[in-house]
């Protein structure tokens, strides 16, 4: 079901991991390593820091923030000339 939902959304090759690990790099960054722990119902907080928190650059954040914000402001361009349907997956790809 996560690489069909995935291939769905535009993105190949989804899978539990690859949802584990961002949801902890995110927590990671506004919660403690223990709230992480639990959250993934692990008994080590080592496991959680060498296999799941991934370290993300000051750089490649910001980056990423004004990547986000372009696309929603391509994203706002099209529904406003009618061309992106919300309800249809990948409805502005040409």
């Amino acid at each position: 079901m996560l690489k069909e939902a995935g291939r769905n959304a535009g993105i190949d090759g989804v899978t539990h991991q690859m949802l584990h690990r961002t949801c902890s790099t995110y927590m990671a960054q506004i919660t403690s390593v223990k709230d992480v722990q639990a959250h993934l119902r692990h008994t080590n907080a080592k496991t959680i820091l060498e296999h799941y928190i991934k370290s993300v650059p000051e750089s490649v954040r910001v980056a990423v923030e004004s990547f986000g914000s372009v696309v929603e402001e391509e994203a706002e361009w099209l529904r406003s000339a009618g061309e992106l349907n919300p309800f249809e997956p990948n409805s502005a790809v040409r």
